[in-house]
């Protein structure tokens, strides 16, 4: 367990799993967030105390293929951000991987149940 005092009075405090792995925040308001983890580093869930949740995805550790021409092993395939109390999906995103890291694609996305999608392109250019 960790503990940092602000100058304001704000005490936060952290606790940590047998691999030092953050497990929870708190502060004199409750419970801020908890951790869940797939394998040794990756985030696989984080709860938080206004009672929603984000789950993440990572390419290539289900045991499923990746698509093809997508070369994100081990990296974040999507997220998800739901309200705990109705299951609403408040954010939801789906990302592919290029061989030199993300690349331009259609994120298909939800916002509050809205269905939408956008091409991003995260490949800087140089002209």
């Amino acid at each position: 367990m960790l503990s940092c005092m602000y100058p304001g009075g704000c005490v936060v405090t952290s606790t940590y799993d047998g691999l030092e792995r953050k497990q929870s925040i708190s502060d004199q308001n409750g419970l801020v967030a908890t951790y869940d983890y797939v394998g040794p580093h990756r985030i696989e869930r984080r709860e938080y105390g206004n009672g929603t949740r984000a789950d993440f995805t990572y390419d290539g550790v289900t045991g499923v293929p990746n698509a093809t021409n997508n070369f994100g092993v081990k990296r974040i395939a999507r997220t998800e951000h739901i309200r705990i109390s109705d299951g609403l999906v408040l954010d939801d995103r789906a990302y592919s991987w290029g061989r030199m890291g993300p690349k331009p694609n259609e994120q298909i996305f939800a916002l509050a149940g809205l269905n939408a999608s956008m091409t991003t392109n995260t490949i800087p250019s140089v002209a």
